[in-house]
């Protein structure tokens, strides 16, 4: 270990007599300095006297060993815990790219949903009016007959019964189809809320994941 002590206390003393400079020096000069200017500052002599006056033992070199190595190992370990995350951070980036591919194109398929829903909630409301003009066009027709039998002789209104009861029918057949329309708008209309819910949910569940993975990105650099 004499040859190696010899090194350290050589190189300590040549960084003790030059401390002050190196500590002001900027790197590129730094670097330059200690390949030709470290010696400037020394005599032989006292350089050999400082050199043997710097204090270090074997039991010392050890503990330096000791630490360097203990904070090699710790660097080690940092760096593999880094790595470790970043590959955790890409993996979730991964999934999280998947999962907005993914809800994306249920938006897509929310929304052409609910543009189909909306058209067909607009044609069952234009044929529910043509079917109450028709309504009321047959009530109309209806009242004008009863209107004209009153007046007209009995045989006129055996003539025109066949006509009036066809018109009861027609008239019940569109109360009937009237109801079913009724009813099935207001199907398409609950349809719809429940359609606008789910839309508005996929928006804000692919603004969280929009977030998220805008976060990862940010998170890798």
């Amino acid at each position: 270990m004499e040859g190696i002590e010899s090194i350290f206390r050589f190189s300590i003393a040549l960084l003790k007599k030059n401390e002050k400079k190196l500590i002001e020096m900027e790197f590129e000069p730094l670097l330059e300095y200690l390949k030709s200017g470290l010696f400037e500052s020394y005599q032989t002599n006292d350089f050999v006297k400082d050199a043997y006056n710097v204090k270090i033992t074997t039991k010392k070199l050890i503990k330096y060993q000791q630490a360097y190595y203990a904070q090699q190992e710790a660097e080690k370990r940092r760096l593999m815990s880094e790595a470790e995350a970043i590959e955790k951070i890409k993996t979730n980036n991964y999934h999280l790219t998947n999962q907005v591919k993914h809800l994306e194109g249920s938006y897509q398929t929310l929304n052409r949903e609910h543009v189909e829903l909306a058209n067909e909630l607009v044609n069952t409301k234009v044929e529910l009016a043509k079917v109450k003009d028709d309504n009321e066009e047959l009530q109309m027709t209806a009242t004008e007959l009863r209107k004209t039998l009153q007046v007209q002789p009995i045989e006129i209104e055996n003539k025109y019964k066949g006509q009036i009861d066809s018109l009861a029918q027609k008239n019940m057949e569109l109360i009937d189809r009237n109801n079913t329309l009724e009813d099935q708008l207001a199907g398409l209309e609950k349809m719809l809320i429940e359609m606008k819910m789910r839309y508005a949910e996929s928006e804000n569940e692919r603004e969280l994941l929009r977030r998220r993975l805008n976060d990862l990105k940010k998170a890798l650099g």
